[in-house]
């Protein structure tokens, strides 16, 4: 059997959030030889460099990464790889955008009409 390097493929994020999304991938064929890392390059322009953030996921047949901490309301590009003696392998790029913030509410029904330290307050819708 010829060695080469691993083919695999990236799947849709899933579970987008404001701040996270599950990223996926399959390795479809190890190239003949055993895989050193698994994982996905995250960048938010669709042109991958070296300085785009590298995450490192278990080495399996399936393999994903939670990610958290990103930007709301922001597109983000990613590709699966893994590496083998070879060299380094990516998969397709994919791309999600995380959702917005949802909105702070304020129920005041509760502080209506009520005086504290010799304040009274009254709701005022602005």
């Amino acid at each position: 059997m010829e060695q080469t390097l691993p083919f695999l493929k990236t799947s849709a994020a899933n579970s987008v959030s404001a701040g996270s999304a599950l990223l996926r991938g399959t390795l479809v064929n190890t190239g003949g030889l055993g895989i050193t890392e698994t994982g996905f390059v995250l960048s938010t322009d669709n042109v991958f460099s070296s300085e785009d953030q590298t995450l490192i996921a278990p080495n399996s047949a399936d393999f994903s990464f939670l990610i958290q901490g990103l930007s709301p309301v922001t597109t983000y590009f990613f590709r699966s790889y893994a590496k083998n003696s070879l060299g380094t392998s990516f998969g397709e790029t994919q791309s999600f955008t995380t959702l917005a913030k949802a909105a702070s509410t304020l129920t005041i029904d509760a502080i209506a009409d009520q005086t504290y330290s010799g304040a009274a307050l009254t709701p005022v819708v602005v």
